[in-house]
């Protein structure tokens, strides 16, 4: 009779400890979720706040008469742009919007190296980085053999960053070749050329 009550007794505890740790457990799970719901949010809200002043860069660069140019405040919004990026990341985003900078003010005073379309990559590009750091999506670090190249992969050389743009393809010399586009000039395609061996260094999405 008393094992009996005390196995009863067990069974209760147990089963009530059970429920207390998985409570704990749901409770913080909740709590990560929705404290990343609010980091999000809150990143959202900071860089939307610049998108006037990126598309009023992207304005005037693209048509420079339709406004005089401001440099002393030009300058002051761009440091303080590049000061929040700094503060908060990515990291990635800060080159693109150095590269986004110069190319404006090259279109601000009419510079003949001005390149629109590379302007406009630029663009996009400082774009894309934002938004993985809003989703928290960055791209992860990898090697890869070429035949495990995918579009959208990214990979960087002395030349500068390179997306993949078609899938790759082997030659009669057993060589792996892949189209790729430059992320800030998507008009910009070359073909790079790999051993089958090789492992190559990319950024991919999860």
């Amino acid at each position: 009779m008393i094992q009996s009550v005390w196995s009863f007794l067990s069974t209760i505890v147990v089963a009530a400890i059970t429920a207390a740790i998985t409570v704990r457990i749901t409770q913080r799970i909740i709590a990560y979720w929705e404290g990343r719901k609010r980091i999000e949010q809150t990143k959202l809200s900071l860089y939307m706040s610049w998108m006037p002043f990126l598309a009023d860069c992207y304005a005037r660069a693209r048509y420079p008469d339709a406004q005089p140019h401001d440099p002393k405040e030009f300058l002051r919004k761009q440091m303080e742009f590049l000061g929040t990026l700094q503060i908060m990341g990515p990291g990635d985003a800060i080159g693109a919007s150095l590269e986004f900078f110069d190319l404006a003010e090259r279109g601000f005073v009419k510079d003949a190296s001005f390149d629109p379309d590379a302007f406009h990559g630029s663009f996009t590009q400082l774009n894309y980085w934002l938004c993985c750091e809003i989703h928290d999506e960055r791209p992860v670090e990898k090697q890869v053999l070429p035949m495990k190249l995918k579009v959208g992969d990214r990979l960087t050389d002395e030349t500068g960053e390179w997306e993949i743009s078609g899938p790759p393809y082997t030659k009669a010399d057993g060589k792996i070749v892949v189209s790729v586009q430059r992320n800030s000039q998507p008009k910009f395609t070359q073909l790079r050329t790999w051993n089958a061996h090789e492992r190559i260094s990319i950024k991919r999405h999860r």
